[in-house]
């Protein structure tokens, strides 16, 4: 009997061991938001809460952040970045499922207020989103869509103007805007810049470079 439960014990070990071989634990990413340009310091983008659920949201542990809406801008009161931390899911039913997270944001301008009880005028709006899956390995990616816009910005121009992502904010990044990166941590860190009006596609070093900004 003492030799069957030995037996059944070790089974069980080597089961356990085996599940947590083959799974990855939660993982955080850093993203860095960021002005990429806007006309002049009476503009400001913000950004605000994700709403979660699919499908903004789906196997996220950490995801609503910023806990409030966060303002940038290039006026020098203000702040021109911010950086928050999500944290994906990899438990069951998550294991090797895709996950994703997606913000909203708005670009205002007070200088064109339509009336004195509005002390702005949304000129643009638009969506980022994290997106992580595995496939031949962990990849990840950054898409981003406009929803609105007063100046009919072209469909191939976001406001996102670029994503870069590395395994740190000092190590050499790679576009991820609409392109994956692969690795598990080839997205640990991700510069996000956002613009208005929105420019013109960039590829190659152009796109690099703006992307340091």
């Amino acid at each position: 009997m003492v030799k069957d439960v030995i037996v059944k014990l070790g089974i069980g070990l080597a089961l356990a061991m085996g599940l947590m071989n083959g799974a990855r634990a939660a993982h955080d990413y850093t993203l860095d938001v960021g002005v990429d340009s806007l006309p002049n310091t009476h503009y400001s983008i913000v950004i605000f809460t994700p709403q979660g659920n699919t499908p903004n949201s789906r196997c996220m542990e950490t995801w609503q952040v910023p806990a409030q809406p966060e303002t940038i801008t290039e006026d020098p009161n203000g702040k021109k970045s911010f950086h928050m931390t999500i944290r994906d899911k990899n438990s069951a039913p998550c294991t090797k499922k895709e996950k994703y997270n997606t913000w909203t944001f708005e670009i205002r301008n007070q200088a064109t207020s339509p009336d004195t009880t509005n002390p702005y005028m949304v000129v643009a709006s638009g969506t980022f989103q994290f997106y992580h899956d595995h496939k031949d390995g962990w990849q990840t990616k950054i898409t981003a869509a406009n929803t609105g816009s007063v100046n009919n910005t072209p469909a191939n121009r976001t406001f996102v103007s670029s994503a870069m992502c590395g395994t740190s904010s000092t190590a050499t990044l790679s576009n991820c805007l609409g392109t994956f990166v692969k690795g598990d941590s080839a997205a640990d860190y991700i510069r996000i810049r956002i613009a208005y009006p929105a420019p013109a596609p960039k590829t190659g070093a152009a796109a690099a470079a703006k992307a340091r900004k």
